[in-house]
């Protein structure tokens, strides 16, 4: 529970993609229109992660250095009291912002992509769109565009922790001038290989959950 990656993960996983069903009657207008749906989802998305995201900012923090760190002493309280000591308790939310608008992308790019992709392939391949074939296609879609959107406030928001003393103005001239536009993008490979399976897993499941429920729920 108090490691890095498993705090970060209780923290905001919950917020995500599993409340967008529990968010949907506060924003939706009746009758939806298209423009709208589209509209709500987004809205849903941005407000569901960032909030979480602030909260587990200094434990995304703390996996950053100790994943940056050549040896296997560093402790999560060391890290901590280091960057306190040396920067102050606001460097614990270093990227903080970043953070934030890392999340907005990845819901919004997940969700809506999701959405659009399962319509399109449904019709594609001639499937009804609750089939799992399209549930896993279009998840893998999502994970691109996820991947795509995110990688780019992922370095910044790496510069930044190790360098506390930066703006998010500086981070990103730093990365630019290390190889243009592209050093955006460096990682994303990886990236993908941590968002693709991710995605599309959670989709998956998400989408057999919502059958299930429907199936058990009196019309």
């Amino acid at each position: 529970w108090l490691s890095p990656p498993g705090g970060k993960t209780k923290s905001d996983r919950p917020r995500r993609v599993p409340s967008n069903p529990l968010l949907r009657p506060f924003y939706r207008e009746e009758p939806p229109s298209a423009a709208g749906e589209v509209g709500v989802t987004a809205v849903m998305a941005v407000t569901a992660g960032t909030f979480s995201q602030l909260l587990a900012a200094p434990l995304d923090l703390v996996r950053t250095r100790q994943s940056a760190h050549s040896g296997s002493d560093l402790t999560m309280w060391r890290v901590i009291t280091q960057v306190y000591d040396r920067h102050g308790l606001g460097a614990l939310w270093s990227g903080s912002s970043v953070i934030m608008l890392r999340v907005a992308l990845l819901n919004v790019s997940q969700l809506l992509t999701y959405d659009t992709a399962r319509e399109y392939f449904a019709q594609r391949l001639q499937l009804p769109s609750e089939s799992v074939v399209v549930h896993g296609v279009a998840g893998a879609v999502a994970g691109l565009a996820a991947t795509s959107a995110t990688c780019p406030a992922e370095n910044v928001k790496t510069v930044l922790q190790a360098l506390p003393h930066l703006s998010n103005a500086q981070a990103c001239r730093q990365i630019f001038n290390l190889g243009g536009f592209r050093a955006f993008f460096r990682g994303w490979i990886p990236l993908y290989a941590k968002l693709g399976p991710h995605t599309l897993v959670t989709f998956i499941v998400l989408e057999q959950l919502r059958l299930q429920w429907s199936s058990m729920t009196p019309s």
